[in-house]
């Protein structure tokens, strides 16, 4: 069997990223980067390999890239926690995380029969000095939703009304 072919390639629109996907045979993902503060982004289309590979080689300050799933597609339940530090010095955002994860482990156990464990979560630490900032990944066996909607449609009013 063949390796697959690298692929890394950047667009300045996402939707030039999702049309590069349509034409590439090789398993490839969307990733955003965001370029500063003022919300702008570029996107990048790679294997998954070829995406570590570069996003290793750069300093743990300078990784600002999250994974873009494309509407409509099928998705785990995810979640970003963060809040900016200085307005909240009071909290313990480590502490706060682990809440949320029993939380949302109780919901979908007790609504959808699904054993959620924290090992079944890739939790990403994208915190700064000024900003708190996780990215959770729930990856139960034989939980996926069908799409973005539908996972949080599938949640409770109570987690999707936290501010």
């Amino acid at each position: 069997v063949d390796d697959p072919l690298p692929v890394f390639k950047v667009f300045p629109r996402q939707q030039l990223a999702f049309d590069f996907v349509k034409s590439c045979s090789e398993d490839v993902h969307v990733f955003a980067e965001e370029l500063g503060d003022d919300g702008k982004r570029q996107y990048i289309v790679s294997t998954l390999d070829e995406f570590w590979n570069t996003y290793r080689s750069i300093q743990a300050e300078d990784r600002h890239y999250y994974e873009v799933i494309e509407e409509g597609a099928a998705c785990r339940l995810y979640f970003d926690l963060e809040f900016k530090r200085e307005f909240n010095q009071d909290l313990n955002g480590p502490e706060m995380v682990e809440i949320f994860i029993e939380y949302v482990c109780s919901h979908l156990k007790e609504s959808f029969g699904i054993d959620c464990r924290r090992k079944h979560i890739l939790d990403l630490d994208s915190s700064t000095d000024t900003k708190f900032s996780r990215h959770l990944i729930f990856h139960m066996p034989g939980a996926v939703f069908k799409d973005n909607v539908h996972a949080g449609n599938n949640l409770p009013r109570s987690l999707t009304s936290i501010g």
